[in-house]
């Protein structure tokens, strides 16, 4: 009874709660009494309008190409803005069309409003029950996301308006489909948010890329990663996005040729943004073959991480009239350009304004012969940033100071030679004080001048240890009694919010504001151009803008990542076509381990590598060492692969070589099973069983491996290669590059700890340089040993090697020494935890039973150690390890009574899972 009188005292408090809000004014136009008389807006021109309604919603301005995370919002609530427009075109239909156009031109979804009505929506989103009192918010961005996808397919007037679509990062990484099905309505789309994924080729946005590239003609931004070249090359030949203005490659494995005929697709590129590409050399500005095209005029031009370009290279580009003239911004960072060599860049570019150099440094400046200083008529902003490199040390003073002084010559020199510069940014912290004091007295140049101060100038400055920029605002002596400017000079940080908007001052300055559930967490910053901004980390909602105005909250969205084809058929969206078998390496699902996660109160997952190609996580070392030797030049058509190994690498190796139509000679020792050998010559690999010996023995398989691989390249032109899975570090890049981004993206960056084994060291050593960059440190790294291995106490000892002793029923996995692999990253490791072959077959049968997992020794070993990294971390957290192979090679043995007794290991396994034990 008790129970009932509670519930209607419930629903009693609900009634009067509707009754309230029914005498409440509902709706925008509620709150005001219509006006009698003339209407003296009907007469207003459409582009007064459009003046107008851009002042009330100033996000609908931004015809930039700026993604959701650079473009920045200092004009208060933007979601109450679009609202606030949308009202606007309900009042006549006059009103309608000019607000419409502005609706839907550049739609941004916003993550949260900015303001107090988060409080009411953030509450409203989470459907409380009686029996559900901590509902979980729906994820509004993605429902805002399927609103506008099914106005947007349902009018194809409205579609043809859009001009950008920008997305909160989480929305776009988890609604890839739903955001496929959006652009392919835009026919005139020029800027979309996508997921980091299709900027290298990444499978899971294959149908994403394909419908932006058949859809959208007009793109005028793209980004191509590593990964990426295939699609890369595709543009001159498919004319694809000619009209593109920014352009950026990052990383990526090209010909020079190739590159200039791709850069020579693009007509109207103005921004071009060149990363890490070490095979960038000073030739791309001089093509060797007059057929080729020339490197392109562009307004910005970035080069970072390209050691080989050097301003002699630079110099030549801007040699050419339609080069000089166009370009306006120069970024250099980490190439071979030195700073005494810029003068030779800013005396072949009149139209400069803003050129950046950041480079390190380890001898002094050069005096002999001495440099011209810099000088330029058009430089507005120069990031002068010289720091020393690790390996510098020249007594008590740093070689950069040699540096800035010759800055300061350009700067002092009478008549001024850098007349127009108004922003410098310098890593000295005391550049601005020591430009007020006495000249340098040997000024880098033939011609001695007169060196006085003589413009106003904003200093940022910030020294090697800092992270804050200190501004500095420098003025000249202004009458001949003053011996001195002054200056004044405080952090960044401490610029009044209320310089950058009205609105966002007014809203720091509410005492306990919370959004969504937090404080608005404010940063001012000065970007790499010399621009400020202001970021807001919160969370996630919008507020739709929908063509009807009669348009409610939008409908409610899964929380599956699937969507529903017209069959009624769920499809996942990370399924795709891939170019080869190659292509469907990686990208394997985390799964939860229901029943251990129960018992530690934790999230314990296994990364299931058994649905690679070749069935084990090793397919991802064996196509990065493969693809290391053909970017070496090693490998050609039909060459050689050669490699030692006891494991999965040779499966995974045979699967890669014949994709890729390479021969494959395996060497292992003979105490492996018979079906393992039988499989690989399945595969197409010549099998050579050989005595198992230590690995300092010359007979050791490895060696003789080695050997083999020799002797074929002097034989073959076609060329062979050792692959050597132990110490050749692509073993680890692979998993730097693949598996470490794959835990970090399925987690949502939620994950505590890593545990697996080590073989050849590359997936833990790989995982562990990730995790650890990407969390800050804050990941826990632990190895996972069997018997057998020295490992373990090598961790736990702080690198103290034992002779190895001892054996296990893992295969593939322990190690009696440190490989190149391991040896990079065993410093980064937590801890260690030794398990037992005992403990290791009980779980091969529990993930049997409990999970429906069929796992191999190696992969129940790994979930041994999840599970006590959990209890030993404590409730609450997420640990991730490797499931690294199934239990199919090893059946014969695993699922043996006859094995398992002569092992010691059936009393291991409890008495309720020895059904399982079938084989004699």
């Amino acid at each position: 009874m008790k129970f009932l009188k509670h519930i209607r005292s419930k629903s009693k408090v609900k009634e009067k709660e509707k009754e309230k809000e029914k005498a409440q004014p509902q709706g925008y136009a509620s709150q005001y009494a219509p006006r009698s008389g003339r209407d003296t807006t009907a007469r207003l021109p459409p582009a007064i309008l459009q003046r107008i309604f851009l002042a009330v919603c100033p996000l609908t301005a931004d015809d930039s190409y700026d993604s959701s995370e650079e473009s920045l919002i200092d004009y208060g609530c933007a979601l109450c803005d679009l609202k606030d427009l949308a009202q606007c075109a309900m009042v006549s239909r006059k009103w309608w069309n000019v607000a419409q156009d502005l609706l839907y031109r550049n739609i941004r979804i916003e993550p949260v409003h900015y303001c107090e009505r988060e409080y009411e929506l953030a509450e409203k989103r989470k459907h409380k029950s009686f029996f559900d009192r901590n509902a979980d918010p729906t994820d509004a961005p993605r429902g805002r996301l399927l609103l506008l996808m099914r106005t947007l397919r349902e009018n194809s007037v409205l579609a043809s308006r859009v001009v950008s679509l920008r997305l909160p990062y989480m929305t776009r990484e988890g609604s890839k489909a739903e955001l496929a099905r959006t652009v392919a309505v835009l026919p005139n789309l020029r800027y979309v948010d996508v997921p980091e994924g299709f900027y290298s080729d990444d499978i899971s946005s294959t149908a994403l890329k394909q419908e932006l590239q058949v859809s959208c003609p007009e793109i005028r931004r793209m980004k191509y990663n590593h990964g990426s070249e295939r699609s890369l090359m595709q543009i001159p030949r498919q004319r694809i996005w000619q009209n593109l203005e920014i352009l950026e490659l990052c990383g990526l494995q090209l010909e020079i040729e190739d590159l200039l005929v791709v850069l020579g697709s693009f007509s109207s590129l103005q921004d071009l943004k060149l990363v890490d590409l070490p095979w960038l050399d000073d030739s791309v500005f001089r093509p060797s073959s007059q057929t080729l095209p020339l490197f392109p005029p562009v307004k910005h031009l970035t080069l970072q991480d390209t050691p080989r370009v050097h301003a002699g290279g630079l110099a030549t580009y801007l040699s050419q009239v339609q080069n000089r003239e166009a370009l306006t911004q120069l970024s250099l960072s980490s190439t071979g350009v030195q700073p005494q060599q810029l003068h030779h860049v800013l005396s072949r570019a009149p139209y400069l304004e803003s050129l950046s150099i950041l480079k390190a440094v380890e001898r002094p400046f050069p005096v002999d012969p001495p440099s011209r200083p810099l000088a330029s008529q058009s430089l507005r902003h120069l990031h002068y940033e010289i720091t020393s490199a690790l390996s510098a040390r020249f007594g008590g003073q740093p070689p950069t100071a040699s540096y800035y002084t010759y800055l300061m010559s350009s700067l002092l020199a009478q008549p001024p030679l850098l007349p127009n510069l108004t922003e410098l940014y310098v890593r000295d912290p005391n550049f601005a004080e020591t430009l007020l004091l006495a000249p340098p007295s040997r000024p880098f140049s033939p011609v001695k001048p007169t060196f006085t101060f003589s413009q106003p100038l904003s200093v940022f400055s910030k020294g090697a240890k800092e992270l804050e920029w200190n501004f500095t605002s420098v003025t000249p002596p202004a009458t001949g009694h003053q011996k001195k400017g002054s200056i004044s000079t405080r952090p960044v940080s401490l610029m009044g919010a209320e310089s950058l908007s009205p609105a966002w001052y007014q809203m720091t300055k509410q005492p306990g504001l919370e959004v969504a559930g937090r404080l608005p967490a404010m940063e001012i910053w000065a970007g790499n151009e010399g621009t400020y901004g202001v970021n807001v980390k919160t969370t996630d909602i919008f507020s739709p803008c929908s063509a009807n105005p009669s348009a409610a909250s939008p409908p409610q969205p899964s929380a599956a990542a699937e969507s529903l084809n017209p069959y009624g058929l769920r499809v996942s969206s990370a399924q795709g076509v891939v170019e080869s078998l190659t292509g469907a390496i990686g990208s394997t699902p985390l799964i939860k381990l229901q029943k251990l996660s129960d018992e530690t109160s934790c999230s314990v997952l296994g990364k299931a590598e058994f649905q690679n190609p070749g069935g084990s996580v090793k397919d991802r070392a064996a196509l990065y060492v493969v693809k290391d030797a053909e970017e070496r030049g090693l490998l050609k058509p039909g060459g050689t692969v050669v490699e030692g190994t006891a494991g999965n690498t040779g499966i995974g190796l045979a699967h890669v070589c014949r994709s890729r139509g390479y021969k494959l000679v395996i060497y292992m020792p003979d105490t492996q099973s018979q079906g393992k050998v039988d499989l690989l010559r399945l595969l197409g690999a010549e099998v050579y069983p050989v005595p198992a010996v230590a690995w300092e023995n010359s007979d050791n398989y490895n060696w003789q491996a080695k050997r083999h691989a020799e002797r074929v390249a002097k034989e073959d032109e076609a060329g062979a290669v050792w692959t050597n899975q132990f110490d050749n570090v692509a073993n680890r890049r692979a998993h730097v590059e693949t598996t470490g981004p794959e835990i970090w993206a399925q987690t949502k960056g939620k994950v505590d700890a890593f545990t697996c084994a080590t073989g050849t060291g590359g997936t833990l050593a790989g995982v562990t340089r990730y995790l650890k960059d990407v969390s800050g440190g804050k990941v826990r790294c632990y190895l996972a040993d069997p018997p057998g291995s020295v490992l373990h106490s090598y961790v736990t000892s702080g690198g103290k090697l034992k002779e190895r002793t001892g054996g296990s029923i893992t295969e593939g996995i322990g190690q009696g020494r440190v490989t190149d692999n391991l040896a990079q990253e065993v410093g980064e490791l937590d801890g260690a935890v030794h398990i037992s072959d005992e403990k290791s077959i009980e779980m091969v049968y529990r993930c049997l039973d409990e999970e429906g997992l069929y796992l191999g020794a190696s992969s129940a070993l790994n979930v041994v150690a999840a599970k006590e990294v959990a209890e030993r971390l404590g409730p609450g957290h997420t640990v991730v390890t490797m499931l690294c192979d199934g239990a199919y090679r090893y059946a014969d043995r695993l699922f043996s009574g006859k094995w398992l007794e002569s092992k010691g290991l059936r009393g291991a396994i409890p008495k309720k899972l020895q059904k399982y034990i079938v084989l004699p």
